[in-house]
């Protein structure tokens, strides 16, 4: 009995070995975009469920209070980078926002809007503001910058950077 000469399935195998490895490179390729893709519907998701409780949580507020012109009914805090070298991400921006809005919220929603506008309500609440925030495991030191009572909205814009040791 003789046995087939290999050298012709030579050509053959190598095609075959390229084929084999061009799927593997292309389902990779394939795989890192929908990943990078799937990651950037995840972080608007995030962001848009977040808006959602935020509106039907001052949805809730304002139907609980009278309609004034002159009390608080709402609050905004407006988050920048102080530093614009090393920008705040998207995500931390908004945390950073919704943990001061939480810690102003109880202090101002409802009340008059003459006792925002004293001076040492406004020194207060710059004191209250002006600190160290701890979010996801990073200090962050934020800063009061303006404060615009517009209406029944008290917009807050303030600047955040991160936090070194040396400060």
């Amino acid at each position: 009995m003789r046995v087939p000469d290999f050298s012709r399935l030579v050509p053959w195998l190598r095609a075959i070995g390229l084929f084999a490895v061009g799927m593997i490179v292309g389902g990779a390729v394939y795989m890192s975009i929908h990943q990078y893709l799937f990651s950037q519907v995840v972080m608007l998701n995030m962001k848009l469920e977040s808006e959602r409780d935020k509106l039907q949580a001052e949805v809730g507020e304002l139907k609980k209070q009278p309609y004034k012109q002159t009390v608080i009914r709402s609050l905004v805090v407006k988050t920048e980078s102080a530093d614009p070298a090393l920008p705040l991400d998207d995500l931390t921006a908004q945390k950073l926002g919704e943990r001061l809005e939480r810690l102003l919220k109880p202090l101002f929603i409802g009340q008059e809007a003459s006792t925002m506008v004293q001076l040492e309500n406004i020194d207060a609440t710059r004191a209250l503001i002006n600190r160290r925030i701890i979010l996801d495991q990073s200090d962050y030191l934020v800063e009061m910058r303006t404060a615009v009572l517009l209406y029944s909205e008290l917009k807050i814009w303030v600047k955040a950077r991160p936090f070194t040791r040396t400060e």
